[in-house]
């Protein structure tokens, strides 16, 4: 009879033992939601008061959204008309170093200016039409007429251009390029010959030397 007594006595504690364990448990687990649900709460609160930078980045400023919502400003752009400045300006194929070769490489310096060493710089004015052709050249600094004559030959002969833009179509630019002429260096026994005698005796000379 003790010994059942003792066996009840021993499961009751176990019990209360349960109970208090199962209690500390669920106190325990019940503190740490809370505070998980406290820390996401405040993060969330944090994240609406931070501003987006990617947002702030692709934003359009009021004054820049307001100017491209103005009705009628793309409409009153005269394609047709020749423009002195695009927001794209035309190009020679491959950039002004070309363009410069080009001019260099097909200038022909006229023989009697040569030999007076007369020499200055034509300015040429054209226009770049959307096709990208060249047309209404035009010397607008004038240094000697030969000069003037050839500097226009030069000019006209150019291959087509790249065409410039505006508001993204393409339109007919003015442009202004120099065409410079300076007498070359030439070795004294050569400026007695004439002028084919001297471009003959250079090109033997520099095959020789080769």
């Amino acid at each position: 009879m003790k010994r059942n007594k003792r066996n009840r006595l021993s499961a009751a504690l176990v019990v209360l033992l349960l109970i208090v364990v199962s209690a500390v448990a669920f106190a325990v687990l019940k503190s740490v939601e809370t505070e998980c649900k406290r820390g996401t709460e405040s993060q969330h609160v944090k994240k609406q008061s931070e501003p987006d930078s990617n947002q702030n980045r692709c934003a359009v400023s009021p004054l820049s959204q307001a100017v491209v919502d103005m009705p009628g400003v793309v409409s009153t752009v005269d394609y047709d008309q020749v423009f002195d400045v695009a927001e794209i300006m035309p190009e020679f194929p491959g950039g002004m170093e070309k363009l410069s070769e080009f001019i260099r490489i097909n200038t022909r310096y006229p023989y009697e200016l040569e030999k007076q060493g007369i020499k200055g710089r034509v300015i040429v004015a054209f226009v770049v039409r959307r096709t990208g052709n060249i047309t209404d050249a035009k010397v607008v600094r004038s240094v000697h007429p030969q000069f003037d004559a050839e500097a226009l030959r030069v000019i006209n002969s150019m291959p087509r251009w790249i065409p410039g833009k505006h508001l993204g179509r393409c339109v007919d630019v003015k442009y202004i390029v120099p065409v410079r002429f300076a007498p070359q260096v030439v070795p004294k026994y050569l400026k007695k010959m004439p002028n084919n005698a001297r471009l003959n005796k250079s090109t033997s000379s520099a095959k020789t030397i080769r």
